[in-house]
C-alpha cells in the first residue's frame, strides 16, 4: 500500500458514518429541531441544490451496509491445505466461542 492511501475498511467506516449523519439531519428536520435554510443566499450560489425537474417516485429506499465480508479472492480461490484439513478442529479462542470443524469448499476448482 502506498503512502496516504486508504484501506477499504476505513473508507467503508467513514461511508457508513457519513449516512448514518445524513440520517441523523433528517431526523432532526422532521422534528423541527434543525436550523432552517437561510432563504435567498443559496440562490446567488450557482451550485446551490435545484428542485428536480420531475417528481421522485421512490417513496422510500433499501439500504444495505454488508460490512465485515471476506474477499472475493478469499472465497474463490482454490485451497488445497483446507482441503487437506476438511473435519479438522483448530484449537484457538475466539471472542465468540470456538469455531466448528474446518470444512472443504462444496465446489471443485479448475485452473484455466
Amino acid at each position: 500500500m502506498t503512502a496516504g492511501a486508504t484501506r477499504r475498511r476505513d473508507f467503508l467506516k467513514k461511508a457508513g458514518a457519513g449516512f448514518g449523519l445524513l440520517a441523523l439531519a433528517d431526523l432532526l428536520q422532521d422534528n423541527g429541531l434543525l436550523a432552517a435554510d437561510h432563504g435567498p443566499s443559496q440562490a446567488l450560489d450557482p451550485m446551490s441544490p435545484r428542485p428536480p425537474h420531475y417528481p421522485a417516485r421512490a417513496k422510500s429506499i433499501i439500504w444495505l451496509f454488508m460490512e465485515g465480508a471476506p474477499s472475493s479472492v478469499d472465497l474463490f480461490d482454490p485451497k488445497p491445505e483446507l482441503t487437506k484439513r476438511d473435519g479438522q478442529r483448530i484449537d484457538i479462542n475466539v471472542f465468540n466461542g470456538n469455531p466448528g470443524p474446518l470444512m472443504k469448499s462444496p465446489f471443485s476448482f479448475k485452473q484455466y
